[in-house]
């Protein structure tokens, strides 16, 4: 499989490239679609050419793959150029990435759809343009899988909000997080794990509150 670590990067190269070249264009989902592209880039990294990942990654493209190996692609293009610090061709990689899958049907696209919002948040935040990596976090905790995620992007999100002295949206992200059901959680005691760490950072905004509204020794 596309996935299997080969000590010798070069063969792990050409067997990669070849499995690609063999299925870049399928529409149906193959669990080895999911590591392919990221293994390509491992490869390359690890080869004695790595600043070869970014041609290799275009030249997929100009084969016109179908919509799962275009976001994965695209993805890895992101990844890179976030690692350069190349965030506006980072961001548009992804925003590119997830129009690829509009429209596609099955709930692993769907998904990816709604996680590229959580990755172009990110994207934002690293580059410090901080209001528009929290309408993008908003907009992916508006998701299904948004809310099926909230914890991670929920603590990403308050922390924006409390560096922008947000205290009004922090607070009720910090509530709507903590009333999310998890009906079918496999693990309910990780969940509730998780919901204690927001009940914190509630209780670290009421502290924070009645500190701003008791008089100093000055003022006395």
């Amino acid at each position: 499989s596309p996935g299997e670590k080969d000590k010798d990067p070069e063969r792990a190269l050409r067997l990669i490239r070849k499995w690609t070249d063999a299925n870049r264009s399928r529409s149906d989902y193959d669990a080895n679609q999911d590591n392919a592209y990221q293994s390509l880039a491992t490869a390359f990294r690890q080869s004695s050419r790595p600043e070869g990942l970014e041609d290799a990654l275009k030249d997929e493209l100009v084969h016109k793959p179908g919509a799962w190996a275009q976001y994965a692609i695209r993805h890895e293009l992101s990844t890179l150029y976030t690692g350069q610090e190349r965030y506006a061709e980072a961001v548009e990689q992804m925003q590119t990435a997830r129009d690829a899958l509009k429209g596609e049907n099955g709930s692993i696209l769907t998904s990816r759809y709604m996680m590229a919002m959580h990755e172009i948040g990110l994207i934002y935040k690293a580059s410090g343009e901080t209001q528009k990596a929290a309408e993008a976090l908003e907009a992916y905790l508006n998701t299904t899988k948004g809310q099926q995620n909230c914890f991670d992007a929920g603590k990403e999100l308050g922390d924006l909000y409390e560096q922008a002295k947000e205290w009004d949206k922090a607070r009720t992200l910090y509530g709507k997080i903590i009333a999310i059901p998890f009906p079918h959680a496999a693990n309910p005691a990780f969940i509730e794990k998780c919901r204690d760490e927001f009940r914190k950072r509630l209780s670290r905004l009421e502290h924070r509150e009645v500190e701003a509204n008791t008089p100093s020794d000055r003022t006395r």
